[in-house]
This record gives structure tokens, C-alpha cells and sequence, in this order.
């Protein structure tokens, strides 16, 4: 998709962090966007912004683990600007804590954010984009934390796996259709995910651990810039390309992964 202009882009999680980002790098890019949140008056309030700045926006109410919720705010963001031709599954949550200090609450909450949150917003796009018919592309929203195990964050890390083995299988069924597909890992970001994801949690998903809660806020502080990863995404659509990694000096830890996988298969 070499010309983004005069496309539209729907983003989940587009009111915080790296939806923000990336809802406001393809807003400079010519691209009509529809922000799409759980918090309704976030999500206007970007909107707002992007629109003063001269740009086309729309700021939607959307939770992605209810269908219906992304039915209605496909079918507001169609009417505002036309067919979506650019979809962000990007919305998400992270829990730390080790995983004897999990509860099912607290699997339930993450996965189904994270990996449904991805399904339901497939679901519901990818045949409004064969129907259009127009060029096309998906970015999914993992993390290097799907390529590679991370302490204390059980919950998160398996969900962002899952997120990594559904996008590869998804790739093979899309190749050769107008609609490209792009995996996006990042590593540490400077947002506050954790401090949103404290806000978001459910009664029932009580696995809290201070200790790894503060070093997720404590790392986060010295991620990189969130406009930093929108950049290598918009860059990714633009070319084609499958992987998109912000961190790439931490490719070589998933490396370090496979040759283990390999030797051990070796015996």
C-alpha cells in the first residue's frame, strides 16, 4: 500500500500509547482514522486534536471483546469516511505478577483482550474488506514478549504468543489477496499500560504483584518513544512487510530461543 492518503484506518487503543501514536502518524500521512477505544471521551479527545491539526478523525466508543461493540463502530466509521482500508487490533491490557500468583480471572481479563480483542476485530473486518474489494492491509499488535518468555508476566506474555502463532497462520490464508497483513513487536515503550490496565482490571482478576507492577512502570519509563514505533508501522504498511520490529536489537534474543529449540531437537 504504497499510497495511504486518501484511505481510512480504523486503530483500537487508538486514545493511549502506541494507538495514539500510530493514529496520529497515519492521520500526517493523508489517512482519515477513526480512534477507537474503551474510554468513549479519550478517544474525542484525540480526535479533537487531530482534527484542529487539519485532519480527518473520529473518535468511537469500542470494546473489542464484544462484536457488537466494533459491528457499530465499523458501521459509524463507514459512514463517516467510506470503506476501511487500514485495521489496527492494537488495543490491549498487560497483568504482572508470577504465575502462582495468578487467578483465572486474571487469564480471562488478558486473553480476552489481547487474543479475542484481535479475533473479534478479524472477524468483523476482514469481510467488510473482501467486500470493498479495494487494497487492503491488517496490523496485529504483539510484542517481542510473543517471540520470547518474560518473567513475571505469564499472562501477557502467552497472550502476545498467541497473538505472534494466529497472525503467521492468518498470513498463509491472506497471500496472494489485495489484503496485506503486518505483525508489529515492539519491545519497552514509554506509556502507561500498566497504569490503564489497573484501571480496566475486572473484581475477579485479583493476581496483583506490587513488586512486578512497579518494575513494569519502572521499565516503561525508559522505553522509547510510542511515535517511534508508529513510524516503523506506517513504514511496514507502506512496504508490505510481514514483521515489523521498533526494537531490532532484541531480535537476537528470540534467536538465541530457536538455536536452543534446535539444538534440543537435534538431541
Amino acid at each position: 500500500m504504497k499510497q495511504l492518503g486518501g484511505r481510512t484506518a480504523f486503530v483500537t487503543g487508538g486514545a493511549n500509547g502506541i494507538g495514539r501514536a500510530i493514529a496520529r502518524a497515519l492521520a500526517a500521512e493523508g489517512v482519515a482514522v477513526a480512534i477507537a477505544d474503551l474510554d468513549a471521551a479519550a478517544a474525542k479527545n484525540v480526535a479533537a486534536e487531530l482534527d484542529a491539526a487539519g485532519h480527518r478523525s473520529l473518535g468511537v466508543e469500542c470494546d473489542v471483546t464484544k462484536r457488537e461493540s466494533l459491528e457499530r463502530a465499523l458501521a459509524e466509521t463507514n459512514s463517516a469516511f467510506g470503506p476501511v482500508h487500514i485495521l489496527c487490533n492494537n488495543a490491549g491490557v498487560a497483568a504482572a505478577a508470577p504465575f502462582e500468583a495468578t487467578t483465572p480471572g486474571d487469564w480471562q481479563w488478558v486473553f480476552g483482550v489481547n487474543v479475542m480483542g484481535v479475533v473479534n476485530g478479524l472477524q468483523i473486518f476482514l469481510p467488510h474488506m473482501r467486500e470493498h474489494g479495494e487494497e487492503a492491509h491488517i496490523v496485529n499488535t504483539a510484542s517481542m514478549a510473543g517471540l520470547f518468555p518474560v518473567g513475571r508476566m505469564p499472562t501477557y506474555s502467552a497472550s502476545k504468543f498467541a497473538v505472534v502463532g494466529l497472525t503467521e497462520c492468518l498470513a498463509l490464508e491472506l497471500e496472494g489477496s489485495p489484503i496485506g497483513l503486518t505483525l508489529l513487536c515492539p519491545g519497552i515503550v514509554n506509556t502507561d499500560l500498566a497504569a490503564r490496565s489497573r484501571a480496566q482490571r475486572p473484581a475477579d482478576a485479583t493476581g496483583v504483584d506490587e513488586d512486578s507492577e512497579r518494575m513494569l512502570e519502572e521499565g516503561a519509563r525508559m522505553g522509547i518513544d510510542p511515535a517511534d514505533v508508529a513510524t516503523c508501522t506506517v513504514d511496514a504498511i507502506r512496504s508490505g512487510a510481514f514483521y515489523a520490529f521498533s526494537h531490532p536489537e532484541l531480535v537476537s534474543q528470540f534467536a538465541e530461543r530457536a538455536e536452543r529449540i534446535a539444538a534440543a531437537a537435534k538431541g
